[in-house]
Parts: C-alpha cells; sequence; structure tokens
C-alpha cells in the first residue's frame, strides 16, 4: 500500500516532471540566441601534438613556440571545426575541402606519425548560456572529448564525457555500436545494443539498436533541435538499469510509475546533490550511510549513462554554434591589386586570405564605412576608402601624416597585410549586428605582424586590447613570433588597459630529437610581468639551454 507520503510525492514527481518538460521543450524563435563560449579546448596526437591538456581560451589567447612546433596547428583546429559544421559529410571532420581554407589532408595524415593506428583526439570544454532550454544536467559546462579512428573510413572511436565530478568512457568498434562504458573508472554492463546514429554536427549521439547510420549535416543559423520531452530515443535501453538502481531505495514508498517518473526527471550533479534528492523522495532529510553507498554504486553509474545521448547531443548543438561563427586570417594574404573588377555577390566576412577585401568595404554602409575608418584611425594611424570608376574599384590609404590619399600598392606592404587583420577585428568583434546576426565566437589569426616594424607590432597590442573590450564575448587567438606583441601586452596588462587574467600564453616547445611537441601556460602577473616564461623560450636554439649565469 502507498503511503500518504509517497502519494504526494507521486503528485511532486509528476509536477516536477512537467516542469522539466517544460524547461527544456521549445523556446519561442524569436527569444533565440545562443552566445557559447569555449572556454578551454584540447587535441591529441594530432601532428606533432602529444597531448596538449585543457588550454584555456582567455578573451585573448596567444600561442607562440618555434617554427613547425605545432602552435598553427592548434589554430587551424578552428577553422577546421567551422568547415565541417558548415557541410555535409560522410565522416565527423571535413580534413579537406575545395573551398576551405586549411588542410590536414586525412585523418592519416593528421594523425601523429609515432602511432600504429592513427587517431586524433578533440576535447571541447564549453558554457551553456544561463536559463537556456539546452541545459539537460545540473551544471552549465560541458566537458567531452571525442576520439576519431579510421584511417580511410574515420569514425568516433570514443567519448569521454566530463561532469561536474564524474567521468563516462563510451567505447565504439568501426560500425559504431557501443562496446563498453565504464563511470568513474569502473565497468558497467550494457543491457541491450547501443550505438552511433541519428543527425549530427560533429558528435552522433548514442540510439537503440546494432546499426550505426550517421548523417553528419550542417548546422544553418536556425538549426535548433529543441527537446520536447525529458526522455530520449536510448532510454529504451539506458532508462531500465537507472530504475532497476533506484528501486531498492524507494520502493518502500514509491510506485513503479512515480518510480519511472523520478527516474526520467533526476539531474546529475554532484554525489551530495543525487544524496539529497534521493533524501527527498523518501521523505528524509539525510539519506543513511549505507543508502549513499547503494546510490555511489548503482544508481549513479546508471544515471551519468543514462544522460549521456543528452549530454551528447546537447554538446554537439552548442558546438556547432560556436564553431559555426569562427572567423579565420591565414598568414599569407593576397598580394594587393591596383583595381579591383566589382562584384555583385554579397559580403558579409573575409576571406581567410583577405583576397575579397575591395568587395567587404565597398559593401559597406556610410556609417559602417566612417565606423571602420575610425577604428583604424585610433587603432593603426590611418584610414581607408573605396573609390569606383566604372566596373573597378580601387582601395585606398590615407595615413595620419599626409591628407592624401594612395592607392593601396602605392603604399608600404605592411598597410596590405595589416588591413585585412583591422578588418577581421572590426567585423567580427565592433560591427553593429542586427538581430538575426549573432557574435563571432572566436577569431582565429595567424602570425599578425608580418611586414611590420616592431613598433606597430606593439600597437596590434593595444589593437587586441581595445577590441576585446568592446567585443563582447568574442575571443582572439592569435600565432605568433613577435615579441614586441607579447611585451606590449604586458605593458597594457601595467597599464590597466586588460586584466592580467583575460590573457593566456600558451608555449609550444617541441623535443628536437623526438619531434614531439609538448604545451605549457604561463602568462603575465598584474604588473605585466610574465610568469612561467621560461628563460631563453625565444631565443635562437643553439643559446636556448644555456643559463644567464654561464651566459656571463
Amino acid at each position: 500500500m502507498v503511503s500518504r507520503w509517497a502519494g504526494e510525492a507521486n503528485k511532486a514527481a509528476k509536477k516536477e516532471a512537467q516542469a522539466a518538460s517544460q524547461r527544456c521543450g521549445p523556446a519561442p524563435k524569436a527569444s533565440y540566441d545562443l552566445p557559447v563560449s569555449l572556454e578551454a579546448f584540447g587535441v591529441k596526437n594530432l601532428r606533432c601534438l602529444v597531448d596538449t591538456g585543457l588550454v584555456p581560451i582567455r578573451p585573448i589567447t596567444v600561442l607562440v613556440g618555434r617554427n613547425s612546433s605545432g602552435k598553427s596547428t592548434f589554430l587551424r583546429t578552428f577553422p577546421l571545426l567551422r568547415q565541417s559544421v558548415e557541410s555535409r559529410r560522410s565522416t565527423p571532420i571535413l580534413w579537406y575541402g575545395d573551398s576551405h581554407p586549411v588542410d590536414f589532408g586525412s585523418l592519416r595524415d593528421a594523425s601523429s606519425a609515432w602511432l600504429s593506428e592513427p587517431t586524433v583526439s578533440f576535447r571541447f570544454s564549453m558554457t551553456a548560456p544561463k536559463d537556456s532550454p539546452f541545459s539537460p544536467i545540473g551544471e552549465r559546462r560541458l566537458d567531452i572529448e571525442v576520439t576519431l579512428a579510421g584511417a580511410e573510413a574515420p569514425y568516433v572511436s570514443e567519448y569521454c564525457i566530463h561532469v561536474e565530478e564524474h567521468e563516462a568512457r563510451w567505447c565504439f568498434d568501426s560500425n559504431g555500436r557501443a562496446r563498453s562504458l565504464s563511470v568513474n573508472d569502473k565497468t558497467i554492463p550494457l543491457s541491450g545494443p547501443l550505438c552511433l546514429g541519428g543527425r549530427a554536427h560533429l558528435l552522433p549521439t548514442l540510439l537503440p539498436g546494432d546499426g550505426s547510420d550517421v548523417l553528419y549535416s550542417d548546422a544553418p543559423p536556425a538549426d535548433l533541435r529543441y527537446f520536447d520531452s525529458p526522455e530520449v530515443d536510448a532510454d529504451r535501453v539506458l532508462l531500465p538499469p537507472l530504475v532497476n538502481a533506484m528501486r531498492p531505495v524507494l520502493e518502500d514508498s514509491m510506485n513503479e510509475q512515480t518510480l519511472h517518473t523520478i527516474a526520467t526527471i533526476t539531474t546529475l550533479g554532484t554525489r551530495d546533490a543525487l544524496h539529497a534528492e534521493l533524501a527527498r523522495y523518501r521523505g528524509e532529510e539525510l539519506l543513511p550511510a549505507s543508502v549513499r553507498a547503494i546510490a555511489d554504486d548503482t544508481i549513479l553509474p546508471a544515471l551519468v549513462a543514462r544522460l549521456s545521448p543528452r549530454i551528447i547531443e546537447v554538446a554537439d548543438i552548442l558546438l556547432a554554434d560556436c564553431m559555426r561563427r569562427v572567423a579565420y586570417l591565414a598568414p599569407l594574404r593576397v598580394t594587393p591589386q591596383r583595381a579591383y573588377r566589382i562584384t555583385n555577390y554579397a559580403v558579409d566576412e573575409l576571406e581567410a586570405d583577405g583576397k575579397n577585401l575591395a568587395m567587404f568595404l565597398r559593401s559597406l554602409s556610410p556609417g559602417e564605412t566612417e565606423s571602420f575608418a575610425r577604428f583604424t584611425r585610433g587603432a593603426l594611424g590611418f584610414e581607408t576608402s573605396i573609390r569606383t570608376s566604372g566596373i573597378h574599384a580601387e582601395i585606398l590609404i590615407r595615413s595620419a601624416t599626409t591628407k592624401r590619399l594612395a592607392n593601396l600598392v602605392d603604399v608600404g606592404f605592411g598597410y596590405s597585410e595589416v588591413l585585412p587583420l583591422a578588418a577581421v577585428l572590426w567585423n567580427s568583434c565592433l560591427r553593429q549586428r542586427g538581430s538575426s546576426r549573432k557574435p563571432v565566437s572566436i577569431v582565429a589569426i595567424e602570425q599578425p605582424e608580418l611586414h611590420l616594424h616592431p613598433a606597430h607590432q606593439a600597437l596590434l597590442a593595444r589593437m587586441f586590447v581595445e577590441t576585446v573590450a568592446q567585443g563582447h564575448q568574442t575571443k582572439i587567438v592569435i600565432e605568433t613570433h613577435s615579441e614586441s606583441l607579447i611585451n606590449g601586452l604586458g605593458r597594457l596588462v601595467y597599464d590597466g588597459e586588460i586584466k592580467a587574467s583575460d590573457i593566456q600564453l600558451v608555449l609550444f616547445d617541441q623535443d628536437e630529437e623526438t619531434e614531439r611537441t609538448g604545451v605549457r601556460l604561463a602568462g603575465y602577473r598584474d604588473s605585466g610581468a610574465l610568469y612561467d616564461w621560461p628563460y631563453g623560450f625565444l631565443s635562437p636554439v643553439a643559446s636556448r639551454s644555456v643559463p644567464p649565469a654561464a651566459a656571463e
């Protein structure tokens, strides 16, 4: 016979289930705003990068190291992921495409040479928007690592999900069938067949059955998959073990329907949070020690397993939204021309090599043209304009020291290198956007200092700092060899223009014998001084091992 409290708990559980359904259900299209923030990122076995660990992605993240040390490889993963989510494809990652800016060849080419079988892993740590309909778990941070294998036909071979204090590791065969699951290093038996399947952008979710069929689709701006129920397809396999695990803890006060409802709406948090939730359903203030042990041993692993498909699907949505908003500027920009043939294509952003710069500038409204001129005038000491004649257009430059306009090809080569950089930063961070255009998530820039005098390289530091100050949630990742840029950022920290905690320095140090690169983190103190910066890191290779005392 069900107790009076159990009847009340049943009503409360149903009410909470309805509330959960409303929280996860479709949100109005008009309120769609998903400024997903990538908090940290890491790779394993990508070319010379053994394991970068999780690298914090701050408002400004600077990648430093010798040539071929892997810093460009790390940075180019951002446009690589963008070109993947923008394209329909047969594999998780589009390593190469005719019209895309980066070319990793294939999984075999991208994988580290010392591996007998090629594999590459990507790890993402993201913060979900507050109060968004995409948060099915107890915290806003999603941390997931995906490993790809299969040289000729790449597939997802492993997921490692980190949520709160828990870790779930799923392994799959080449056909997408789940081979094993461990939660917090404990092997969990699977009660039925599961496979990777369905529609995905980068991370296919789990479905019941043993036949994998994944459609890797592109991610247009309005592509949203809302959840109209707390349940997912894989619940046919994963929910019964959770119900069975909860039965010994709650059977004295719960009927089967209520038990099923509670299993469906229970969220994943810390162990203490789970204990408190179970105690509430039992009508107790504190869960007995023996029951806590049962919960940790059986309920928690089953709960992590049951929520894994939803966590993967949520991470896929957030990651696709974040990566499709990446902007990228390559190190080799096109040689400027005296005149450009006018086209009538709509231009929303610069291409990676800046070849559509003239048409981008021509597409700006008068107000935007003035805004961009004000930005370059304040940051770099010059401004631009466009002059059209017939079917051609010219890019004109006017420096602070002269009132005369000059064609871009008639001024120093540094102008043609830094102008696309300024345009990418302004367009990504400072340009006014309508409600239908979300902000750029990451601006990935290679070697912004090319063809610039060291004094002007220091000016870039101020331009980056002023840009992120106005760029809301946009983050800038820079690959550089410029000591002047690094010192310039330190000076701005000293001057109070930017917080030291808003800059992350990432050092790529390659072993000369093994050609394997290790990654370590450095940064600035509030005084602007560097910390954890190894002596001679930017010095010539031959002198790097000589300590200061020996050099004297």
